[in-house]
């Protein structure tokens, strides 16, 4: 892009903002962008959502497109037309609702550069929708993969994306996520010091695995302290409440709900772990490495490409409830591993920086842009 050129619009498409791992990297990647070569905004098809506030607090405006569904018509021509009303030269969608509608959206208002984002691993429901997204791709500019696993298996599934897919690693802010204590959290929320303190971050959702964390966190020697911290909601917290209380675990597990403060919630532990079934590249096991600490994680999707297996942590099969046990009870054991393993981790997550990610982002666009006529 000319140097003395104007900023150019860019519409990120998603389906709302609620507390999720994609809605908080969306935002801090968009405060991130270079604003002399980029307006950003967010467009949600569905609702507002919690994190909506947080992004106008950043000057960037967040605009409600309700769909009716992903291919209704007129919904489809509203969002066309908010797109045009709004001069976009760049949509860049998320997610596969997102993703299908906005793409199509694009093509309506002549949007020169249309890019969609791929977090997870066969995100079809149906075999309708994967034709959709085989159709659909042809008219995609990039296609933008959160780890060379998903890039791998969205090319398998969609071979038309072959030359498009771009792989982008999600990156972790080291001013929010570092090493350190936090006494006062520590104290709010009755933690002991010399307690080993295990964390999990996410929706309550059944993919997630905290059923299997909590079954096997049951196994551990009756006179083995440990604490863990369950932060996040979802329509399964009831349920995993009630296996907490059957598990007779209620005196050592604490459910926080969602928070805002993730980076100190993080340097109240000692352990993170993530027993997902699956997973596209979880942002949160990089801001725990990021934090200094070892990772006990599913090796699903992308998350090998970020935890090194006796290294920076863990790395064990989906359901093997045997393992995840086994190597819980180590690290809450070997104060030494934890510390190796502690440093290894801080030192692995430079790799993935939000820098690094928002300066990707920027040259896919610049470059992408380059190659089409404004509209």
């Amino acid at each position: 892009m000319p140097d003395n050129a104007e900023p150019v619009s860019i519409a990120r498409l998603i389906t709302w903002l609620p507390v999720g791992g994609i809605e908080r990297k969306l935002i801090a990647v968009l405060a991130r962008l270079d604003r002399r070569k980029f307006t950003p905004m967010i467009i949600c098809l569905r609702e507002r959502g919690i994190l909506a506030d947080d992004a106008e607090k950043l000057g960037i405006p967040v605009t409600v497109c309700q769909l009716r569904s992903r291919i209704d018509p007129a919904s489809i021509w509203r969002l066309s037309r908010l797109l045009r009303e709004r001069k976009v030269q760049l949509v860049h969608t998320h997610m596969y609702r997102a993703n299908t509608s906005g793409t199509i959206a694009a093509k309506l208002a002549r949007v020169p550069v249309n890019i969609a984002n791929i977090h997870n691993l066969n995100t079809w429901e149906t075999r309708r929708q994967l034709w959709q997204d085989r159709l659909l791709t042809r008219g995609r500019d990039a296609v933008i993969a959160v780890s060379q696993a998903v890039a791998d298996d969205y090319r398998s599934r969609i071979p038309q994306a072959a030359g498009k897919l771009h792989v982008i690693y999600n990156g972790v802010d080291e001013s929010v996520f570092y090493p350190g204590q936090d006494s006062e959290l520590q104290e709010s929320l009755s933690l002991p010091p010399e307690i080993p303190v295990i964390g999990i971050i996410g929706r309550l959702v059944e993919h997630k695995g905290h059923d299997l964390l909590l079954l096997s966190l049951s196994r551990l020697p009756a006179d083995l302290p440990w604490r863990l911290l369950i932060v996040g909601d979802g329509p399964n917290r009831g349920h995993l409440q009630e296996l907490t209380l059957g598990l007779g675990l209620s005196g050592k597990v604490s459910f926080l709900g969602l928070r805002h403060d993730i980076g100190r919630i993080m340097r109240v532990l000692n352990i993170f772990t993530l027993p997902s079934r699956r997973e596209g590249f979880a942002n949160v096991i990089l801001e725990g490495m990021a934090s200094g600490l070892p990772c006990v994680v599913t090796a699903v999707g992308g998350n090998p490409e970020a935890v090194v297996d006796g290294e920076t942590g863990f790395l064990i099969a989906a359901d093997d409830g045997n393992a995840l046990y086994a190597h819980l009870r180590t690290l809450l054991t070997d104060a030494e591993l934890r510390r190796a393993m502690s440093a290894a981790a801080l030192e692995r997550s430079k790799l993935f920086s939000l820098g690094k990610m928002v300066q990707r982002i920027e040259e896919l666009y610049s470059s992408l842009l380059a190659r089409k006529p404004a509209r």
